[in-house]
């Protein structure tokens, strides 16, 4: 079964982000480092953990956003 590649159209948002992230302080990377070992059992590097960690919070900034009133007011509940 061969897989099917996912356009980047369908990763389009109706809004833009702002994704920039400040670089993580070294007791933040630390602590990374320190969760990662224990839920992957593998040590990365610091430049390894400050990219993952960037990139943790960009996907928090793309998920965690509260719904435009636009968007809840044409949302249908359901019956």
């Amino acid at each position: 079964m061969s897989k099917k590649s996912i356009s980047p159209s369908f990763f389009r948002l109706p809004f833009s982000l702002n994704l920039k992230v400040m670089a993580l302080s070294k007791e933040a990377i630390e602590e990374f480092k320190k969760i990662y070992l224990e839920e992957f059992k593998e040590e990365i590097s610091d430049a390894k953990a400050q990219e993952l960690g960037e990139n943790l919070i960009s996907l928090f900034k793309i998920i965690y956003r509260p719904i435009p009133p636009k968007e809840r007011d044409n949302k249908q509940e359901p019956s």
